[in-house]
């Protein structure tokens, strides 16, 4: 990638989230038992985007 644009291994929400719900599915259990998530946090502004993005289509809002 020269920087300019999105590379074809660009980080996506919907391939990340997708990924973390077929886990869950095999793990036998849902979002709803996780108390503490740590994130992958790469740093950039795309990557970390696409993971915010990826663990709200997953967990939803969160509300406090």
């Amino acid at each position: 990638s020269d920087g300019k644009g999105t590379a074809i291994y660009a980080p996506v929400p919907e391939g990340q989230a997708r990924a973390l719900k077929r886990a869950y599915v095999q793990a036998g259990y849902g979002p709803e038992a996780v108390d503490l998530m740590e994130g992958h946090g790469t740093g950039t502004k795309a990557g970390d985007k696409a993971e915010l993005d990826g663990l709200h289509l997953v967990f939803g809002e969160v509300k406090s």
